[in-house]
């Protein structure tokens, strides 16, 4: 599944817009694409891809939209820390980082990447931080990956098209978000939110997504962001 690839009609229009404690980030198609195909190139060179799962525990924010879309242009599917056998691991947990491969769901991971809270997506130990031996610091890991996909197009779509299609089938009958409809919405708080989160772009549309989920705030990035709806 790739939900990018229609985007690019329009490469830089704005497709993901993030509000969280760390500021404002905005993805064009064009940028979002780039990501894209840094993670599914990241996930082949380990060996993922299609069929299998790629664990992601961060706080909601534009580098794990980035990875879902990523691990979704290869075939796999997204999952929590603690579902299934997971492939991979992307976290900004340094805890979960160190303990997973000893847990029961750790059993099959073969990498794990630690993400930093950094706006604009330096590395942990670049923003000050520090990563131990045995996991992976996932920017400068990511960031030597070519802007384009050099793997092969899986034959199947990934098992979550279908969570991603009847997100978008939802939000299109309780909201009436159409084709092209830029959608404010709150935070995830699993795989589930954040495929929801990004089913708009499914349809061609855009996403605004704070981590200040008030009311009064969504209300005030509807004006600011020119959007058609929240949800």
């Amino acid at each position: 599944m790739d939900l990018i690839a229609d985007l690019l009609n329009d490469p830089a229009a704005p497709r993901l817009t993030t509000y969280t404690e760390a500021g404002r980030m905005e993805l064009s198609g064009i940028t979002l694409a780039n990501w894209q195909a840094k993670v599914a190139n990241l996930l082949t060179s380990i060996g993922v891809g299609e069929g299998d799962t790629v664990a992601i525990a961060a706080a909601p924010g534009w580098q794990p939209a980035c990875i879902a879309v990523g691990a979704w242009k290869v075939g796999a599917f997204i999952s929590d820390a603690n579902s299934g056998e997971p492939a991979v691991l992307f976290t900004d947990s340094l805890e979960l980082a160190e303990s997973f491969e000893d847990s029961p769901a750790g059993a099959c991971v073969q990498e794990v990447y630690l993400l930093s809270s950094d706006p604009f997506g330096r590395g942990v130990e670049e923003a000050g931080g520090e990563v131990p031996f045995g996991i992976n610091d996932f920017s400068p890991e990511l960031r030597v990956h070519p802007d384009a996909f050099m793997g092969s197009a899986p034959k199947n779509p990934s098992a979550d098209v279908d969570v991603v299609r009847a997100a978008a089938e939802q939000l299109e009958a309780e909201h009436g978000i159409g084709r092209g409809a830029r959608v404010v919405i709150g935070p995830w708080d699993d795989v589930r939110g954040l495929a929801r989160c990004l089913s708009p772009l499914l349809v061609g549309g855009s996403v605004v997504m704070s981590t200040d989920s008030h009311p009064a705030r969504l209300e005030e990035l509807k004006d600011t962001e020119k959007a058609d709806v929240i949800v």
